[in-house]
């Protein structure tokens, strides 16, 4: 069909890239067929159709994705020039590496997302077996008890029951977030907007964190009373996971501030949830926010990694509001999250 073929692809700042040449060898090319080939290849790129000139042809990769690159063909000296036959020829090629491409993308994607599911399910099942233990070990300690006629040790038992709440309240944690991103992903999550006291609502959250705290304190800067128009139930679960990873992401204790007010503008409002703790890896900042993403998997914090869904559906739901939420890493450690929301 002819004496000599390229292959360029489109990068995805747009410039072009050649990845496959092939010439016959001893063929001499039209001296016009190495002139108009750069050009035309450019052309056919930008436009996304073919181009027949006596001694060089392009047809373009169209693939799902649109126009992934174009196959050039030269003609030699000794070779009729090209005709409409060899432009059908060159289509149907372009075609089928087209569909070889798309098949290529999706088994990439395809195996991509198997991978993240098998490791979805090894992390939450994990997740859900701790509380699980937890809670039948518990059970059975208080049933011994009651087994004897009488609580034998009241406090033993009491901090049993105590266990069991606990444990109980993170099972249900874990499986609303299971129920969220199923919303989130078949975009049914929604949210119910009333004017709320968003600084009573942070209290209440911080308030009930104390009571749970040992080797940390807590600094609340919060304003008497400020009303926004929010979902309190959606923007409190995001209070309570802000607050849930500043404690559990700083394992020797220290100090962890809230601070809630209006920006100078009285437009909106930035709540911020500091902790002194071990921080975010540089390389793992930029993806914090992404579902099932575990910071620090893998390290001397696995255990208590979660299933990487928190910060996701807090963006989530801060962006359903129309605010913004954002990771800050001061240079004395810890990590700041930053949510704003419109007034």
């Amino acid at each position: 069909m002819a004496d000599s073929c390229f292959v360029d692809i489109r990068e995805p700042d747009g410039s072009t890239r050649r990845i496959a040449s092939s010439s016959r060898g001893g063929a001499i090319l039209h001296v016009s067929s190495e002139s108009v080939a750069e050009p035309l290849t450019a052309t056919v790129m930008r436009i996304g159709q073919p181009r027949l000139e006596p001694s060089v042809l392009a047809v373009p990769l169209v693939t799902q994705a649109g126009i992934t690159g174009v196959l050039t063909w030269l003609a030699s000296r000794d070779r009729p020039f090209f005709g409409v036959q060899e432009l059908e020829l060159a289509q149907h090629v372009a075609r089928r590496c087209a569909l070889a491409i798309d098949n290529s993308r999706l088994y990439r994607e395809a195996r991509t997302a198997v991978s993240i599911r098998d490791e979805f399910l090894s992390v939450a099942a994990h997740e859900l077996k701790t509380p699980m233990t937890s809670l039948r070990g518990y059970a059975q300690l208080l049933a011994r008890e009651f087994d004897k006629g009488q609580v034998a040790n009241p406090e033993r038992a009491r901090r049993a029951a105590t266990t069991i709440q606990v444990q109980s309240d993170k099972l249900a944690r874990l499986v609303a977030q299971l129920l969220d991103v199923s919303r989130i992903q078949s975009g049914k999550l929604a949210i119910e907007r009333k004017p709320s006291d968003l600084s009573g609502l942070v209290r209440e959250v911080v308030d009930a964190a104390r009571t749970q705290l040992r080797e940390h304190t807590i600094v609340a800067r919060l304003p008497s009373e400020l009303w926004v128009p929010i979902d309190p139930l959606r923007i409190e679960q995001v209070v309570t996971n802000l607050i849930d990873n500043a404690i559990k992401y700083s394992p020797d204790g220290g100090q962890i501030d809230v601070m809630l007010a209006c920006d100078a503008d009285d437009q909106t409002v930035k709540l911020a949830v500091r902790d002194r703790g071990v921080g975010v890896p540089v390389e793992h900042r930029a993806n914090i926010f992404d579902r099932f993403y575990q910071a620090h998997a893998g390290g001397a914090l696995t255990s208590m990694a979660g299933m990487g869904l928190g910060l996701y559906i807090s963006r989530q739901i801060i962006e359903l509001h129309g605010g913004t939420i954002r990771a800050e890493f001061p240079d004395d450690g810890g990590t700041c999250i930053v949510i704003t929301l419109p007034r």
